[in-house]
């Protein structure tokens, strides 16, 4: 059902400001801002962007995430 949707990888951080300033100044990867959703893409050499997204609560991650771009999300329902 998904094998045709590109995936991504997104993470919480707790502050898109630092982010940006340590993703693209201190580590040197390109960094998108996404105009009026909030979130950050990371771009790198050869893979999908990386997406990182505020969270007020955030805690560095213990797991991993995948996501699947689709076009409507109600008939890509998995459940």
């Amino acid at each position: 059902m998904l094998k045709a949707s590109p995936a991504f990888p997104s993470f919480s951080v707790d502050n898109l400001d630092a982010a940006k300033k340590f993703y693209g100044g201190t580590l040197g990867i390109e960094v998108k801002e996404i105009t009026g959703v909030g979130v950050l893409e990371l771009h790198t050499n050869g893979n999908s962007p990386i997406i990182l997204y505020p969270k007020d609560d955030h805690e560095p991650s213990t797991y991993t995430v995948l996501n699947f771009k689709v076009d409507d999300i109600a008939q890509r329902q998995c459940l």
